[in-house]
């Protein structure tokens, strides 16, 4: 006698065997954004501006972050303490002050680098005094990533990048980040080689050099 499967679960297992064999799909990336390119440096001076001798340690493992791996073998500038670079940044402690900003420890203003001693609670806007020694450290490691061009990322892929926005998780427990190799990348990516310049991307009206002109720009003279 011959025997015949019902159409339905011929349609089930054909559905089930495609299932298995497509492909997963990708996860999602975070890919740092940068600003607009510039000529390259090799050094940025790190100016502290009345920094009690807690934060300015702070700010010397901020600087590390971004000079070691995995940031070593790129092309970006390295931060030097207390000492003149190509370019200068000053970081000024606002001790007594907060930001305007509810939840906000520092802020890069384009010209310099704020480091607050108090923040507002989102919620409810009492002041509490900013995090302790490794908060510190992320919050000016974030602040010099702004300087070297990078911008805020909301995306939750992103979460542990020091450029991440997202610093609680779900359960209120901070998140802790540390500069990742992508964000080296987008930053080395940013700065013109000498033979890009030669080539002429940094002429004309519009270029890296009238962008380095702009009073706005953190490298302008």
């Amino acid at each position: 006698m011959r025997s015949t499967v019902p159409w339905f679960l011929l349609a089930a297992t054909i559905f089930l065997a495609s299932s298995a064999s497509a492909e997963t799909p990708d996860l999602p990336t975070c890919e740092p954004e940068r600003s607009p390119r510039v000529d390259a440096l090799s050094t940025i001076g790190l100016r502290a501006i009345g920094l009690p001798r807690n934060v300015e340690t702070a700010l010397a493992e901020a600087a590390s972050l971004w000079n070691l791996a995995p940031c070593e073998a790129s092309g970006r500038p390295r931060f030097v303490l207390g000492a003149p670079g190509e370019r200068t940044l000053a970081v000024r402690w606002l001790g007594f002050a907060a930001a305007a900003e509810p939840g906000v420890c520092g802020s890069f203003t384009g010209k310099e680098i704020r480091i607050f001693g108090f923040a507002r609670d989102r919620e409810t806007g009492a002041l509490a005094r900013c995090g302790d020694r490794d908060r510190l450290v992320e919050v000016i490691a974030h602040e010099l990533g702004h300087a070297l061009g990078l911008r805020d990322q909301m995306q939750p892929a992103c979460s542990g990048q020091i450029m991440g926005q997202l610093v609680r998780r779900p359960d209120g427990e901070l998140v802790e980040r540390t500069v990742h190799a992508e964000e080296c990348v987008a930053v080395e990516r940013r700065f013109l080689t000498v033979s890009e310049r030669l080539a002429g991307l940094a002429t004309g009206e519009g270029s890296i050099a009238s962008v380095l002109r702009r009073p706005s720009s953190p490298y302008a003279p």
